[in-house]
């Protein structure tokens, strides 16, 4: 393919920072469910 090596370097840096992003809002909508819980 056509893809060349920076190319696919920036693929993988978007994609671990999306991880990344996901991640935190994973967090923090398990702090919000667990807060909800002990009411």
């Amino acid at each position: 393919d056509g893809t060349g090596l920076d190319d696919c370097i920036r693929l993988y840096e978007r994609g671990a920072v999306l991880v990344g992003q996901c991640e935190e809002l994973l967090a923090t909508a398990e702090l919000k469910i667990s807060e909800l819980g002990r009411d």
